[in-house]
């Protein structure tokens, strides 16, 4: 036996052992996001944060996750106590008639731990058709407990006879802070911006849209950063994700700045340190004066800090969202910046309170959990 052999031999015996002996976490979440975008990071720091033991485990390949308080990332979930199922579109199936890879990977992870699995939070979008609405509902019928955050994928999934909870995204089970809101104002002083001023845009990748003229997006969201400078508003884009190429706010972000060079870009992920960005965020949506979101979890994290945003909703959660709330705002197709701007200045004021809906996702949690615990 040669020595490369030999080492190569020990290193497969090291990480057998290693596998064998390493203690599985007790809650470990499945489907989960990138932390790297926020929307998603906002969801797994709100389950961690509900959960009996604020603490549970993932385990994914992020390229240089953030750090969310309650999350360890684990290289072993297997033999997990319990399970979370917490992929908001992790049923997303790119081809309604057939089934892609993925979407397979993700029903048989579901199917092997049902019995000790609740899922939380989910939609149960429209691509999800046929055959594969067919797999997804047989391994829904088999998990401990089922609560989505939109009434059509209830609907749905009442119709097919699984046991279903209707509450909201489970980001609304987080709650601002004062010491968050005081980073917040540091971010928008970097800008030389004063939040009591500034439009924050919470704007989505133009590929991210599908359907859509990616060209007559930008361009409204173009005219709209004009207007708002015309009209003395300071304006800032929000970078909310930075996941990889096709969830990437940066591109579209810097383009409105390159076109409008009045704007700033408010990119949470360019400062550096373990600081709670979700936290913070959410501390910016508390102190930006207005906030339009193209991004659905632009929507829910400025009504989770007691705001009220002007909402362009683009798909079947976020199309709930709106008429469940009656937020103001419109499809995004139907969004006209000139004739927008009244409307979207009115959102200055109305506070909102999150409480309701919070005491609600989390008593769905609770009763959820309670099934594994």
């Amino acid at each position: 036996m040669t020595a490369q052999t030999h080492q190569s031999f020990f290193q497969m015996y090291e990480d057998t052992l290693t596998a064998d002996t390493v203690a599985a976490p007790s809650t470990a979440l499945l489907h989960a996001g990138s932390t790297r975008n926020l929307g998603d990071a906002a969801i797994m720091a709100a389950v961690a944060e509900m959960s009996p033991e604020r603490h549970v485990s993932i385990a994914f390949h992020d390229n240089n996750p953030i750090n969310i308080p309650g999350l360890s990332v684990s290289s072993h979930i297997g033999g997990s106590k319990r399970y979370i199922s917490v992929g908001g579109d992790i049923f997303h199936n790119g081809r309604p008639w057939l089934c892609t890879r993925t979407f397979l990977a993700n029903i048989r992870q579901l199917s092997e731990n049902a019995n000790k699995t609740i899922v939380f939070g989910q939609t149960i979008p429209t691509s999800c058709g046929w055959l594969g609405q067919r797999l997804l509902t047989t391994a829904l019928h088999r998990a401990r407990a089922v609560v989505v955050r939109d009434r059509e994928s209830y609907g749905l999934l009442r119709r097919s006879g699984v046991d279903v909870d209707l509450a909201f995204d489970a980001a609304f089970g987080l709650t601002p802070s004062d010491s968050a809101i005081a980073v917040a104002r540091t971010q928008f002083a970097a800008l030389s911006i004063d939040p009591n001023r500034t439009v924050l845009l919470s704007v989505r990748s133009c590929d991210t849209i599908p359907g859509r003229s990616a060209n007559l997006y930008y361009a409204r969201m173009a005219r709209l950063a004009d207007l708002l400078v015309t009209r003395g508003h300071q304006v800032a884009v929000l970078v909310q994700s930075d996941a990889n190429t096709n969830d990437s706010d940066s591109q579209i972000a810097y383009a409105l700045k390159r076109d409008v060079p009045e704007v700033q870009v408010m990119d949470l992920f360019a400062y550096p340190g373990t600081f709670d960005r979700v936290a913070v965020l959410i501390g910016v949506m508390a102190i930006a004066n207005i906030v339009v979101a193209a991004r659905y979890h632009g929507a829910v994290l400025r009504l989770v800090s007691g705001r009220q945003p002007y909402h362009l909703h683009t798909s079947q959660k976020s199309r709930d969202l709106h008429t469940r709330l009656g937020l103001t705002g419109c499809a995004l197709d139907h969004f006209h910046p000139d004739d927008a701007i009244p409307a979207i200045e009115a959102t200055a004021a109305p506070t909102f309170s999150a409480t309701p809906i919070r005491d609600d996702v989390r008593s769905a949690f609770d009763r959820a959990y309670a099934k594994i615990a």
